[in-house]
């Protein structure tokens, strides 16, 4: 019995795609935000994991009304810039890079339905990639840019 758990534990590290997984899940798990180092004062964008209601006010990714965005992980703040925007037919594509942290963010969303005059749903999936190591998340969230709700 001793030898069949040490076999299988052997074919869990050594099998590349289950031992991948298991890092990449690991790597990017992404903690709830509970303070904010940028100033957030209307305009901004918050999105959480597709599985967390928005009602709950619990998000990983923030993007400021200047267009700067953080999320934490790992108990540090890692904040990030905005490179460029898609526009897509029913959505939008962001990029974002950190100086300093190498990582590189896409968030690509399309909306859903408008919840006020000034807050639109947005779902979609945040790809996070950090050197070689990429995640793909899948996000929903409120956007408060005045130029996609007015």
């Amino acid at each position: 019995m001793a030898k069949l758990a040490l076999l299988f534990v052997l074919i869990v590290l050594l099998s590349p795609g289950i031992s991948k997984n298991i890092i990449d899940q690991d790597f990017f798990a992404l903690e709830y935000l509970d303070d904010y180092p940028v100033k957030i004062d209307g305009g901004c964008s918050f999105f959480t994991y597709n599985t967390t209601s928005l009602e709950e006010g619990r998000f990983v990714f923030i993007i400021s009304a200047a267009k700067t965005a953080f999320f934490k992980k790992d108990g540090r703040f890692f904040i990030l810039h905005h490179l460029s925007r898609e526009g897509k037919q029913n959505g939008y594509i962001d990029h974002f890079a950190g100086s300093d942290s190498n990582y590189h963010i896409i968030l690509d969303v399309n909306k859903i339905r408008r919840i006020s005059k000034w807050r639109t749903n947005y779902a979609g999936v945040l790809k996070i990639s950090q050197r070689n190591k990429v995640k793909t998340i899948k996000v929903n969230g409120i956007n408060e840019e005045f130029e996609l709700n007015r």
